[in-house]
């Protein structure tokens, strides 16, 4: 028989982001909650959730040590691609029956840092990418936790965490139109911005907010008060979750926001012979980004 053909390590991006969970009073009981959560699920069918064309599971949620570690399985119905014999270079009909279908692994690691509970999310084609991970976990707990009245008991942000690349082009701008910001409950700026807007957040009983300001015409906003200055304060305090800054630098148009000037790193995972990151390769890089957080 010949010997299978060792594969070359996966590159991956991994992405910081902020859990928020309102509905508890802080990140101490998130892993608790999360673990509890899937204990009550028997089977993989009902960790399933749809989340636009893709559906979704949790296969795995474990406590190791003052973090958890989740392992998330994603995969479209009824998919079954063609194949390339990369020995003869033929393409061939999928040998997969009609039950069965390719899955995507998505790994995170997540524990309290300070006031936040920090998450490190891998980045995989085909898999759980963090906007969908909010509303994934949003409808799991939407399952177990909820009011006589069918409201929720818990609503999950997922908000990236603003990198210093975002705070280097913020000051780097040479006139700021238009600032931004969003923040989640109970985030610690979330009393901040209810006064901004005059406490009307709370009094909606609102899980989000945002504010955007605008400066007048041939203008810009002021970086020494307001709310340029206000994000750069929860960056420097590491409690930025989401702003987005419009203006100009050395004569162009720019906009920018917290998001895509998070904080990431590309890694490469070991894969076993079947070309799957191996699963401890995973969580020990998310790991180690996660140590690396303050």
């Amino acid at each position: 028989m010949a010997r299978r053909r060792a594969n070359k390590p996966k590159r991956r991006k991994l992405e910081v982001h902020v859990l928020i969970i309102s509905g508890m009073d802080g990140p101490a009981g998130y892993i608790d909650l999360l673990t509890n959560t899937r204990s009550r699920m028997r089977t993989l069918r009902e960790t399933l959730i749809r989340v636009g064309s893709k559906n979704h599971g949790m296969e795995q949620v474990e406590q190791r040590g003052d973090a958890v570690a989740l392992r998330f399985f994603s995969f479209t119905e009824g998919e079954r691609p063609d194949v390339l014999d990369t020995d003869r270079f033929e393409i061939q009909d999928s040998p997969l029956s009609e039950s069965q279908t390719p899955l995507a692994w998505t790994h995170v690691v997540g524990k309290p840092v300070g006031d936040k509970f920090v998450l490190v999310i891998e980045k995989s084609q085909g898999g759980l990418w963090p906007n969908a991970l909010e509303d994934y976990l949003n409808d799991l707990l939407f399952k177990f936790h909820k009011d006589e009245r069918d409201r929720p008991t818990y609503t999950v942000s997922v908000e990236p965490k603003a990198g210093s690349r975002f705070v280097a082009r913020v000051r780097q701008m040479d006139r700021i139109r238009r600032a931004s910001i969003r923040t989640a409950r109970p985030n610690p700026g979330w009393a901040d911005l209810e006064t901004t807007l005059g406490h009307e957040a709370g009094a909606s009983n609102a899980h989000k907010a945002e504010v955007e300001m605008t400066a007048a015409r041939n203008a810009g906003l002021s970086r020494n008060n307001g709310i340029v200055k206000r994000i750069l304060d929860l960056a420097a305090a590491a409690q930025l979750t989401f702003a987005a800054i419009e203006g100009e630098r050395n004569g162009q148009h720019e906009r920018f926001d917290s998001e895509k000037l998070g904080e990431y790193r590309y890694v490469d995972l070991n894969v076993d012979t079947d070309g799957k990151v191996v699963k401890e390769s995973a969580f020990n890089a998310l790991a180690a980004l996660l140590d690396e957080q303050a």
